[in-house]
């Protein structure tokens, strides 16, 4: 069995992707690894990216459609060895040396199922998502829909300096033992296409028992969403309210869900005009 399988999801990911996978080469030297790429049907020049790195990735998968986030993870997962899994976004580029020592650190400690790092830009500053996360409430998902998140707390907790146990951490770095993803038959649940995968992963953890710990002390540089940037905005509020409806339907009492889709048409009628302005 591989220590580690890296586990990544492509689209429109050309331009960033191989400097991820040398990364992640130099991030795990004294640890058995593999990488898989699923791509979910990129038209730019993705696929030929892969090709020309198809000596360090033990398996591509090209998707002709895009079938969301989850579920080309949890194709990949199919094909993954590894004692843990790193769901690694493909605009990332992993600090050397920081996944041989956190796969160490979680051998050690097998009361944690997940496990991320400190996020931070390409000059090295702390991202201002990249600390560890609440996870989602009605009042502030309401408060977003409605364009008054302002008045709302904090979503994320500072980063500081200490590992810490946090309620979520973002998806774009996942580090999630075997075991954990054993126990619920998939990476993320296959109903979301696209965002709140992860806090859905976090739940379950918690649900099964199981630590999710930031180690500030390790980084890995985000270039944020650079694909998803491409997207219109109109696209993007559709998927995240559609994961936001479903997990409101999973994880909390009925009431809330529906006022999260009653919700959901006034905050598109509040975002039409700038997406109109925006084309």
């Amino acid at each position: 069995m591989k220590d580690l399988s890296i586990i990544t999801v492509t689209h429109q990911s050309a331009l960033y992707i191989e400097e991820q996978v040398f990364s992640v080469v130099s991030g795990a030297l004294k640890v058995d690894i593999e990488q898989i790429v699923v791509d979910n049907a990129s038209t730019d020049r993705t696929l030929e990216a892969l090709d020309s790195l198809s000596h360090l990735l033990s398996k591509v998968i090209k998707n002709r459609d895009n079938v969301g986030f989850s579920a080309a993870n949890n194709q990949a997962l199919e094909h993954a060895g590894g004692r843990y899994l790193l769901f690694l976004n493909p605009d990332m580029k992993v600090q050397e040396g920081s996944l041989e020592r956190l796969v160490d650190w979680m051998d050690k400690h097998p009361d944690v199922g997940i496990s991320s790092c400190l996020l931070v830009d390409a000059i090295g500053s702390p991202l201002v998502a990249s600390g560890p996360r609440r996870l989602p409430s009605l009042l502030r998902e309401a408060l977003w829909l409605l364009r008054l998140d302002f008045l709302c707390g904090k979503s994320r907790s500072s980063a500081g300096t200490e590992r810490k146990e946090a309620e979520m951490v973002k998806g774009a770095f996942m580090l999630v033992r075997r075991e954990l993803v054993q126990q619920l038959g998939f990476a993320f649940d296959p109903r979301y296409f696209l965002l709140f995968e992860d806090a859905d992963l976090c739940r379950e953890a918690k649900r099964l028992g199981y630590k999710i710990i930031f180690h500030p002390d390790e980084r890995c540089v985000d270039f944020n969403s650079r694909s998803f940037a491409l997207k219109p905005g109109r696209w993007i509020y559709h998927c995240y309210t559609q994961s936001m409806q479903r997990y409101f339907r999973k994880w909390e009492p009925w009431y809330k869900s529906i006022w999260i889709s009653l919700l959901i048409p006034i905050g598109r009628f509040l975002r039409f005009p700038f997406w109109k302005r925006k084309g």
